[in-house]
């Protein structure tokens, strides 16, 4: 399920006195404080601080460390500790000798301005900026590391690690009477930030706010590779299990695993709760990419499956090894279709895409010399070629498919369409020259090497084919 919630602490901040190993055992001396949390941790340490999220998956544990590193502050700070207001006649404080403290505070962390990191009363994580008279907001200024930055607005910064999305939000901060004021972020380079206020930055507060976009499921053996959000905010999500039980909801289209992996696909609505989940496909089938179009939901992955119900589509028997398939369900869980689409050896797509309102394409690559081949010129090069494949959305009739590339590994990662009604498609290359036999040769310009590289090099190259615009319409 998909929801937003604050970071919330399970304890009090602990002084590492050196109890705080790292992961190879050793003593973990840049950790200052640490305060354990569900689902994560929060280190303190003298320059910053840093999120550590873990998730686990039967007897293995993942953790993807995210830092917060404050540049040019000043060195001298000191640090003060403060227990909670009814620490002696609760059980917050435990044990005397190791206590848990509601807050650590860096004084003086920046000229002027303090540091506060905190166990709030609803055992929240915060932290918080006091920028006194002396102070100068300016000064404060960070990066971050750990995490992919995905999107900055004036109030948030959106980052991604292998576990989770989560966000920093400054939803409110305070002028010296707690009259909410308005302070947001500014992005200075990359993965760097600063803080600005238009108006006289003295005696505020500024109360950024970490949330987490969790994607949390139960099962084991899942993996999930792709969502799509519909128009009423529900969502579909796929991806490939072992799992063998607790899965698939009552009348899906397949309900249980057959074979060693089956695809999934299942759909919630706007409350993430869960409408319906079905497997798909026999043998080891993993579904990667997907696409969804009015009341019909698209997914293409590849499989070994001798069995999938492909009988009237475009390639209705298993080609060898390994296919590329994509089946079709509508948004209440009903299969539509699906179909092969490989020759005897090893094809795997990169993309699906919707080309227009009747249209998507599947681009990926193949090893096979017989790929399936409709209203194309070319022909198979060698080692691994590019392809592109065209269908009808309502019934998934081909209307082109298609290899490219020259004797060594291409492959097409996506397809898009220009304004003036052409078709692009792009990928890379390693083969020094992508001429093709056939009746329509590739304009040289359209697939010429970068000259700076040698062909021999094994350097993959960017390339861009186009204007198919006959065998699309």
């Amino acid at each position: 399920m998909l929801f937003s919630i604050a970071l919330m602490a399970t304890s009090g901040f602990r002084e590492n006195i050196g109890q705080i190993k790292n992961q190879n055992g050793q003593p973990a001396e840049a950790v200052r404080y640490l305060l354990h949390c569900d689902g994560f941790n929060v280190q303190l340490r003298e320059d910053g601080f840093s999120y550590d999220f873990y998730q686990y998956a039967g007897d293995s544990i993942t953790i993807n460390r995210v830092d917060f590193i404050f540049h040019d502050y000043n060195p001298n700070y000191s640090i003060k500790k403060e227990l909670p207001k009814n620490a002696f006649n609760s059980t917050f404080v435990t044990d005397q000798k190791k206590p848990q403290f509601e807050k650590i505070i860096y004084t003086n962390f920046y000229e002027g301005i303090d540091l506060v990191f905190k166990r709030t009363d609803n055992n929240h994580f915060e932290y918080d900026f006091l920028v006194t008279e002396n102070g100068d907001i300016n000064d404060i200024h960070f990066s971050i590391n750990g995490a992919e930055v995905l999107e900055t607005k004036s109030t948030s910064i959106k980052l991604k690690t292998q576990i989770i999305v989560f966000e920093e939000v400054i939803p409110l901060s305070f002028d010296s009477k707690k009259n909410p004021i308005e302070v947001n972020y500014k992005n200075t380079d990359q993965n760097t930030f600063k803080f600005s206020y238009e108006g006289e930055a003295k005696n505020i507060t500024i109360d950024p706010t970490p949330q987490l976009i969790y994607a949390t499921y139960s099962g084991d053996e899942w993996t999930i590779r792709d969502v799509k959000f519909l128009d009423d905010m529900s969502y579909v999500v796929t991806g490939h299990t072992e799992f063998l039980t607790n899965l698939a909801t009552e009348g899906s289209y397949q309900n249980q695993l057959i074979g060693e992996v089956n695809a999934t696909l299942m759909r919630f609505d706007s409350s993430n709760q869960l409408l319906w989940c079905s497997y798909f496909g026999t043998e080891r089938t993993v579904a990667v990419h997907m696409i969804v179009q009015d009341e019909l939901i698209l997914t293409t992955g590849y499989t070994n499956s001798l069995t999938l119900p492909a009988e009237e589509s475009f390639q209705s028997s298993f080609g060898g090894f390994r296919d590329v398939f994509f089946a079709a369900f509508n948004t209440s869980g009903n299969f539509i279709y699906s179909s092969y689409l490989g020759g005897t050896e090893n094809d795997q797509p990169t993309s699906i895409s919707k080309l227009n309102d009747t249209q998507f394409a599947i681009t990926g690559f193949t090893f096979s010399a017989n790929f399936p081949s409709l209203n194309s010129g070319y022909t198979y090069s060698g080692d691994r070629d590019a392809f592109l494949a065209v269908f009808d959305f309502a019934t998934g009739e081909c209307q082109y498919s298609s290899v490219f590339g020259g004797v060594i590994e291409d492959v097409i990662n996506g397809v898009v369409k220009t304004e003036d009604n052409k078709y692009v498609f792009f990928g890379r290359t390693n083969s020094p020259s992508l001429n093709q036999s056939g009746i329509n040769p590739l304009p040289s310009f359209l697939h010429e090497l970068n000259s700076n590289v040698s062909p021999h090099s094994g350097t993959s190259e960017v390339f861009f084919w186009g204007e198919l615009r006959d065998a699309f319409q």
